[in-house]
């Protein structure tokens, strides 16, 4: 009797084991899954991310998180009430003594430690066809980068300006944007910003 009871014993001991051993891997299963998910969720908002920065570069993007209309590093911020409405009828749009419509043109700087972003559009009419030059001065030093007007279905926007800060010289710079087509002309309030 009392080898029945040890064989007994034993087996419920390898039982036990083996619940244990079942339990730690599902644990560990279960720990494999959940930070798998996580460390593909990381990478999927760090690829978004990086996305939307390219994305904001090459669509001229002029709008920023902060909707203030003063930025703590100067630069001009945009949000909705910026762009065209397009229930707005043209012929309502303000015309110069020349015949052309007067284009409000805004101006948006954007910079990091390495570059700068200019990005400018028209407000009050849409259109295509147009050239908007950045003129950018320091002094007796000026710079002129003429760039094509971007499809856009809500408002006249100006292909980005993307400088490299080591492609100007260090000092206090004013920019201002010109905006013409053959219907149209204007330009934007002059900015400072430092390289």
């Amino acid at each position: 009797m009392a080898t029945k009871n040890k064989k007994t014993k034993k087996s419920s001991k390898n039982n036990n084991t083996g619940s244990v051993l079942i339990v730690l891997l599902v644990f560990v299963l279960a720990a494999v899954i959940v930070f798998g998910t996580l460390a593909i969720r990381d990478q999927m908002k760090e690829k978004d991310n990086t996305e939307n920065v390219s994305s904001d570069i090459n669509t001229a993007s002029l709008y920023t998180e902060d909707n203030n209309s003063d930025s703590n590093d100067g630069t001009a911020v945009y949000d909705e009430k910026d762009a065209y409405d397009a229930s707005q009828n043209d012929t309502e749009v303000e015309k110069a003594p020349n015949g052309l419509k007067i284009a409000n043109t805004v101006l948006s700087i954007n910079q990091n430690d390495k570059m700068i972003i200019f990005s400018a559009r028209v407000t009050n009419f849409l259109e295509t066809g147009g050239k908007c030059s950045y003129i950018l001065t320091k002094g007796t030093e000026m710079v002129t980068y003429t760039k094509d007007v971007l499809p856009d279905p809500k408002t006249t926007v100006c292909e980005s300006l993307v400088l490299e800060k080591s492609s100007l010289s260090a000092g206090e710079w004013q920019i201002k944007v010109e905006y013409k087509s053959e219907d149209a002309e204007g330009a934007s309030e002059t900015q400072s910003f430092k390289m």
